[in-house]
């Protein structure tokens, strides 16, 4: 049975940017949890990028839209968005609490900020944590560089009136 009979608040007509149109391309797991955590917020989440095929995956690398040589969206383990109306730093807080989530990223110079997450096996015992800044550069929890972006990104977002 794919995710779209375990799920109440996603749906291939519904998100289209998952880009799943048989319910066949998305993990279960992903969209069962993600589903889980839209449910407990309380606030609809808005797919910006879901499956990506290998094809659309180069062309955004190679347009700079992606420093993900190596990305979970191609098989199904990855999503991007946001929940509508809630602040990115409150969107972060609250999904990170989900152990199932191996990689939580934020995006906060997109335009909606977004946030990415990730079952993607990383053969370590704690999810990745990133942010990436206004010029695609890529920072690692828990380095200073994270911190200051984070610091970074909530002053941006905050100015532009996401946060």
């Amino acid at each position: 049975m794919p995710w779209t009979h375990k799920v109440r608040h996603f749906s291939p007509t519904g998100d289209p940017m998952l880009r799943d149109e048989n319910g066949d391309k998305m993990s279960d797991d992903l969209m069962i949890v993600l589903d889980r955590a839209r449910n407990e917020i309380g606030y609809p989440f808005i797919v910006t990028s879901g499956y990506r095929t290998a094809a659309l995956q180069d062309s955004l690398v190679q347009a700079g839209k992606t420093g993900a040589i190596v990305s979970a969206h191609p098989k199904g383990q990855a999503v991007d968005g946001y929940f509508k109306g809630l602040p990115l730093l409150a969107t972060f807080a609250h999904l990170v609490r989900y152990h199932a989530f191996n990689g939580v990223g934020l995006y906060p110079h997109t335009n909606p900020p977004v946030i990415h997450v990730d079952i993607m096996s990383r053969n370590v015992h704690r999810a990745a944590l990133w942010i990436v800044d206004a010029k695609s550069r890529y920072y690692y929890a828990p380095s200073q560089e994270f911190y200051t972006e984070l610091l970074k990104g909530t002053a941006a977002g905050m100015a532009a009136g996401y946060l």
